[in-house]
């Protein structure tokens, strides 16, 4: 069983528990002498011991022979698929070698570091992220003043051509109204825009010398 099989609501207990029931019946319930699971790794696994009885008389060669352990690949999968587990027989004629303690040891050192140096890269990519974050909302609030400024800029532009067109409305004004009365007066009353005036002779050839390039 793998990592994917115990995460996926097997009872662990209770698995670990038909498993020793199977070398029981197999091997007899008096000679198994220890079965210790483990849960300290990724995967939960169970160490088994068992004595090699055969006839009355210890014989690893025989309890242990390449026969019966070909047997137990065999007949543990479907006895405990016999009980409800989505387990699978290992492949047939794998060439895969079981690792040594200190190769494992070794594998599982590389692979802390390998989990360490992800872990960084993924601390550096939150970092980047976060700083990129930070430029988008800076380039965000530039854009916002920017386009303040310019409707700010646009209101003063419409003003002046505003206070231009006035300017040009009161010249042309005085030009084709006022000034030619005046011209053989001392004074002119008028009334430009809503105002009243009173525009002597003098202050007519202030203006007219003033609007004489309009």
């Amino acid at each position: 069983g793998d990592t994917a099989f115990f995460q996926e609501n097997t009872d662990t207990q209770a698995f670990f528990t038909d498993v020793v029931a199977y070398f029981s019946d197999r091997c007899g319930r008096q000679n198994v002498a220890y079965a210790t699971v483990h849960l300290d790794e990724t995967t939960p696994h169970m160490h088994l011991g068992i004595v090699p009885m055969y006839e009355g008389r210890l014989s690893s060669k025989q309890v242990f022979s390449r026969q019966s352990l070909l047997e137990i690949q065999e007949e543990l999968p479907t006895y405990l698929q016999e009980r409800g587990y989505a387990i699978e027989r290992g492949l047939r004629g794998s060439p895969q070698k079981h690792l040594s303690v200190k190769e494992y040891k070794d594998v599982q050192k590389e692979l802390q570091v390998s989990k360490q140096e992800l872990a960084n890269q993924e601390q550096i990519l939150a970092e980047k992220e976060r700083e990129l974050h930070s430029y988008e909302q800076a380039i965000f609030r530039i854009d916002r003043l920017l386009e303040e400024k310019n409707e700010e800029v646009k209101g003063k532009v419409q003003a002046m051509n505003q206070l231009e067109t006035k300017r040009n409305e009161i010249i042309n004004s005085l030009q084709t109204t006022v000034l030619p009365d005046l011209a053989n007066v001392k004074e002119k009353k008028f009334s430009l825009n809503g105002l009243k005036y009173v525009l002597s002779a003098s202050d007519f050839s202030a203006i007219k010398s003033i609007t004489k390039d309009f």
